[in-house]
Order: structure tokens, then sequence, then C-alpha cells
């Protein structure tokens, strides 16, 4: 009927007088009960396309420009960062009027009179997405979300099959979601979240499915979550807390309360490490060394030409640079119990007294003191120093020795890349950074 399209032009140059560019809207319905749009698009060469819109209003309600229900199917909007700032599409021409020269923070609506102001009293949005892309970081989020106004206000978000590329790191999630529900007297939102079936693929150590859930809470100002991930066995397993400023962004922050994960045979650990969304300084921690088996150490040492019992627990206190480098200072492990060491002759090269001496001693030591100390050098270069007091049955007549063995450079280079994952959290989970 011409009238639709006199409606859907008089709506495009509103649109458009508003800021918008290149609106395309096709009506399929009008009636006394709601309006059903076809298809909306906004903006070229990447529009904001909306496949399916219906409002849902009685004539008084569309007098005082008040409507029942917003219906949107098929709503893909992509959105990226470069140089600090945010694009999306269907919104490239969109500007703030010229007396806005100042632009407030983004706030969440958290009284009854915030959400009055609000023109419609339910929202659905269905089988849409929303594709996020920055240098660092991507994310593909197909999603559902329902709003509620009243009697209790409530917004629930589902979202299926959703993947995040962390630097080289591909996870998926197989089903994410959070439920919140308005507290008019706290003024606060508070709700639920959960993920099931998260896989880490790629990771610099292997990662088995992870679900997680939690707890939210979104203030006027501020929006905290806190929950925790593990696998199914529990030998993964984190307690964290994201506090996010929407007023102050970059004083936001992730804390880490623990974090446990197999290493070695062993556990490492992390507790009550703080990374900032913005970092130009240092992120410090003590990582925890439990129980790690002597034998995969020595292994990852001499590229498996040694052998060994007994199990090594510690701490090393590590110094995340900003740039995602990491350095440790003067960590140390120490033998639970006595044990062994066999390191093959070829896995100690030199031809002086000394160094036969120790090459001999090593291929079967009985020791009842180890020490392993561990540290980045000026060089930045991870060294290891062996200091064990026992003794070799068949050499030297079996006396009891004190020997000092260092392992330095390249030697280390696999068991600074099997630990820089749990060392380096901020490049991990934040950052993300990986080899092109």
């Amino acid at each position: 009927m011409p009238w639709k399209t006199w409606l859907a032009d008089a709506i495009e140059h509103t649109l458009e007088t508003n800021g918008f560019q290149n609106v395309d809207i096709s009506i399929a319905h009008v009636g006394i009960h709601g309006i059903t749009f076809d298809k909306i698009a906004i903006g070229r060469p990447q529009p904001l396309v909306l496949e399916h819109l219906t409002i849902g209003y009685s004539l008084p309600e569309l007098w005082h420009r008040h409507f029942e229900t917003f219906t949107l199917r098929g709503v893909h909007l992509e959105a990226g960062k470069e140089n600090d700032s945010w694009s999306a599409n269907g919104f490239e021409g969109f500007s703030n009027t010229p007396t806005d020269t100042v632009s407030e923070p983004f706030t969440w609506p958290v009284s009854t009179a915030e959400l009055t102001a609000i023109p419609f009293e339910n929202l659905t949005i269905e089988e849409s997405s929303l594709k996020l892309t920055t240098p660092d970081w991507k994310a593909e989020l197909p999603f559902n979300l329902r709003w509620k106004k009243g009697p209790t206000p409530t917004l629930s978000y589902t979202s299926l099959a959703s993947e995040l590329h962390l630097g080289t790191v591909p996870t998926t999630i197989k089903r994410m979601a959070f439920d919140a529900k308005l507290n008019p007297e706290a003024k606060r939102w508070d709700g639920n979240w959960e993920m099931d079936g998260i896989q880490v693929k790629d990771a610099p150590l292997p990662v088995p499915t992870l679900q997680g859930n939690g707890i939210l809470s979104a203030t006027r100002d501020v929006v905290e979550v806190t929950g925790g991930f593990k696998s199914a066995d529990t030998t993964y397993r984190s307690d964290l807390t994201l506090r996010y400023l929407f007023a102050n962004p970059e004083k936001s922050a992730l804390t880490i309360q623990a974090m446990l994960l197999p290493w070695n045979e062993g556990t490492l650990a992390v507790h009550n490490v703080r990374i900032p969304f913005t970092t130009t300084s240092d992120i410090k921690l003590d990582l925890e060394v439990r129980h790690v088996s002597v034998e995969a150490l020595m292994q990852t040492l001499t590229k498996n030409r040694a052998s060994a019992t007994g199990r090594v627990s510690g701490t090393i206190p590590v110094i995340i640079k900003p740039d995602g480098s990491f350095l440790i200072h003067a960590g140390s492990l120490t033998a639970d119990e006595p044990g062994t060491i066999a390191v093959s002759p070829d896995a100690i090269p030199g031809d002086n007294a000394s160094v036969a001496l120790v090459r001999d001693m090593l291929t079967n030591l009985h020791y009842k003191l180890l020490s392993i100390g561990m540290e980045s050098g000026k060089d930045k270069k991870f060294s290891v120093t062996f200091a064990v007091e026992g003794n070799n049955p068949d050499v030297y007549e079996g006396r009891p020795v004190k020997l000092n063995v260092h392992f330095g450079g390249d030697v280390l280079e696999l068991l600074e890349q099997s630990m820089i994952s749990f060392t380096d959290p901020k490049k991990l989970i934040e950052q993300g950074k990986g080899k092109p």
C-alpha cells in the first residue's frame, strides 16, 4: 500500500535526521495493535541489518509514544576497536550534536524512575549475534535476550556456541547465560551466570573442558562478576572476581583469588593476584609449586636424558612486566622426601676432573637433601641450580657429597615455555597475544 511506503520514508527521514546514514526500511504490516518491519538496514558498506522487528501497542499507548512489546529477530551487530576507538556497523555516521561536547559515562538504570522513561514494557531479541574485534582478541556471540519492565524488572541472556580468540588461542563455549532482577530498594541488579562446555584449544598447556558459574551485580556505575571455573575432576579450578567501572574503565580489574592446575605430576597455584585492565606497572605474584615430580623436571632440563624419584615443593616469586614478559626472583623448591637422580653422562659435557666427578656422581645419586633454585638473570635468561646432598654407592666409596649443578640458557627453553601460561595470567587472560 502507498501509505506503507510513505510511513517507511518518514521513519527513514527521522533516523537520518538524527545522525544515522543510508537507512532502508520495509514495512510488512501496520495495524491498530502493532507494526511489523520485515527489514531495517542502517549504514554502508557494512550495514546493521534487522531481519525482523515487531512493535506491539494499543492506540492510547501509541498516542503517548509508549509501546507494549519490542520483538527483534536476526540482529547482527559487528563492532571493532582500533586506535583506542570503537566503531559499529550501522553507526559509522552517527555523532553527538554540537552541544554534546563532553560525553557522559554510561550508567546502568537502577531506579524505578529511570526504568519508567523506557518507552516499552517488554523487549525480546532472538536469533541474533554480536561480533567484537580488537587487536588483542575477538569474540563471536550468538544470543537471545529478554527484558521485562515489571512488576519486577528482569533481564535474561543466553548464548549458544560462542567463540573467543585470545591472540592465537581459540576458545569455544557451548552455552553461556545469565539472569538478573532489579532490587529497587538497593538500586542494584542481582543475578547468576553460568558457562558450560568451555574448550580451550592450542593453549601452551593442555586444558580439559571447563564449566563455570557465579553471581553478578550491577549498580549505576559498577558491574561486579564473581565466581569460578573448574574441570570435571576439579584438578583445574579458579575463583575470580571481575570489577568493571563504567566511568573509569582503566581502573577496572580482574582479581584471581585462587587458581590451580596440574603440572609435571604436581600442582601449580597462585592466590590473590590483581590484574588491571590498563597496566603500566609490574604485577607481582607468588607461584606455588606443590609436589612436582623431580623426574619430570630432570627430563625437561636434560632433554629426556635423566630419571629420578621424589617430589619437590616451594614458591617461585614472579614479576610480570607491562609488556607481558616475566622475571623470576630467587625461587626455591625443596624435596618432600629423599630420592634418587640418574643422569646420562652425555647430558653433562666437559672433560676436566671436577666435571667428570659430577658426571659420575649423577649416574646414580641417592640424595637426602635437594634444593632447586630458579631465577632470571640481568640478561633475563632463566637459570636453575640444583644443590644436593647424598651419595652414589658406586662412586667415591659411597661417601656423602655436596653438589651444585647449574642449568641455564637454551637448555631451559622448554621448561620456561611450559610455565609461561601460568606465570603470565595477564597475557593469557587479558591480552592473549600470540606469535604471528
